[in-house]
């Protein structure tokens, strides 16, 4: 009958049953049950351990193995077997034996749910730990399908939503291939509406901006950054928005801008129009200046997640569309002043700087105004001195520059001093060959000297 333990536990417990009702003492020297073979002595006493407490076990461990075997489907472990076994353990084996992630679902509802039940075991802990061991060895081995489908279905089945979630970011934080798979895509789509609290609910909506972050730098050539490194994640900024031959560098860099709470996208408007600027490309800027305007005054960002610098709440960035068509203006204006004062061949730039400023003003003056902003009373005339006001040319060309800077950036933008004056320079420039800073142009004794400079070999010498 003992020799039955490992063929028929069904008899081997009708035994064991008999001896505990009996009482039986089959005692050893060493008040021990002894049964034929060390194996299965070993496994049914500690040592020194009264009999009746020996025949209980074994008893309970029988009718475990014949609750597993005729239950569950363990038609092939045994006695041995089960007593090296955790039921946490035995409950996640079930799991792997589910070859199709497809029917992962059916086992956790017969098998998994009926035995955790049995043993007074949290199945969404279960859940969560077998995800985690499979995020474990992804790392380790690899990522491949078949695991990812695997703690994608067995996520999907944790009851709990505060654990699915959270085992959910686990998986998401160690996933550094993207795009996403569909599976996963769709899972992160569903996270983003389970009834979580306030603070997962930031942390999912951060990973997936970490996650689109990843996709945008892949696109540019870039597989490695880190994100508590403002220095640089500013730098990575920067870059994108600097690529202008892609068309979707802007968008690129406000989402850059957008999870980070350091940065911000005044900073990366500006610095993408300064680019286009620079590049004379004055359509794409148009284009830009009119995203701009047509930005939401409001853009909330989602700021949080331990892989973010800090955890953070939905904070506010206002787009400043007066300011930043005023540093662009005098971007240009100290432009011009740089192209005259170096070399020859830096010249060529001149016409940039002016058509950027025109391409600034013209296409202020022909969007709406936000509406939180209100026009004010005209700027007074100093403020932005016409073309034949006089100026203080005593002062230095950084100064004169400062000196546009008004007290009313509406009113800056919209004057039509400054938009008439540009668009003379341009024609000199042109038709004439003449480079003119916009203090410059604006001297009235400048201008005429170099009116008579250049009609000297129009005139005859006069006769003495």
């Amino acid at each position: 009958a003992v020799e039955s333990l490992y063929n028929d536990p069904k008899s081997a417990l009708e035994l064991v049953q008999v001896l505990d009702e009996q009482d039986v003492n089959y005692l050893g020297s060493k008040g021990q049950l002894q049964f034929p073979g060390e194996q299965v002595s070993g496994l049914l006493t500690q040592a020194e351990a009264p009999i009746c407490f020996a025949i209980q076990r074994l008893q309970h461990q029988l009718s475990e193995l014949l609750y597993l075997q005729s239950t569950h489907k363990f038609s092939s472990l045994n006695l041995n077997q089960l007593a090296q076994l955790s039921p946490d353990s035995i409950a996640l084996s079930m799991l792997d034996r589910v070859t199709v992630a497809e029917l992962i679902a059916d086992e956790i509802r017969v098998h998994m749910k009926p035995y955790a039940q049995r043993h007074d075991l949290s199945v969404d802990h279960l859940l969560s730990q077998y995800v985690l061991e499979l995020v474990e060895a992804m790392m380790g081995l690899g990522r491949t399908a078949v695991r990812e489908q695997r703690a994608v279905s067995v996520i999907r089945c944790i009851e709990d939503a505060d654990i699915r979630a959270m085992t959910c970011l686990e998986l998401l934080r160690h996933t550094n291939v993207v795009p996403l798979s569909t599976d996963m895509q769709s899972l992160l789509e569903d996270a983003l509406t389970w009834n979580v609290t306030v603070n997962r609910k930031d942390e999912l909506n951060a990973q997936r901006q970490l996650l689109d972050l990843q996709l945008i730098l892949a696109n540019y050539g870039i597989n490695g950054f880190c994100v508590v490194d403002s220095f640089q994640t500013r730098q990575l900024m920067l870059h994108i928005l600097s690529q202008i031959h892609v068309s979707t560098c802007l968008e690129d860099g406000l989402k850059v801008a957008d999870v980070f709470p350091y940065l911000n996208r005044n900073e990366a408007y500006l610095y993408h129009c300064k680019c286009l600027i620079d590049e004379g490309k004055a359509e794409q800027l148009q284009a830009a200046l009119r995203a701009v305007h047509h930005a939401a005054v409001d853009v909330t960002t989602t700021v949080g997640s331990s892989s973010l610098v800090r955890q953070g709440k939905h904070t506010a960035q206002k787009v400043d569309v007066l300011s930043l068509g005023q540093q662009l203006v005098l971007y240009c204006v100290e432009g011009l002043d740089y192209c005259l004062s170096a070399d020859e061949s830096d010249r060529e730039e001149y016409v940039r700087y002016v058509d950027g400023a025109l391409c600034v003003l013209e296409t202020s003056m022909s969007l709406p105004l936000p509406t939180n902003n209100t026009r004010t009373k005209p700027t007074p005339l100093h403020a932005v001195p016409a073309s034949g006001a006089a100026t203080t040319n005593n002062k230095p060309a950084a100064m004169r520059v400062s000196a546009l800077v008004p007290t009313d950036p509406i009113n800056y933008l919209i004057k039509t001093e400054l938009l008439s004056d540009l668009t003379n320079m341009k024609k000199l420039h042109r038709e004439f060959g003449l480079s003119l800073s916009l203090s410059g142009f604006r001297d009235e004794s400048a201008r005429e000297r170099m009116l008579k400079e250049h009609m000297k070999p129009f005139l005859k010498e006069e006769i003495s």
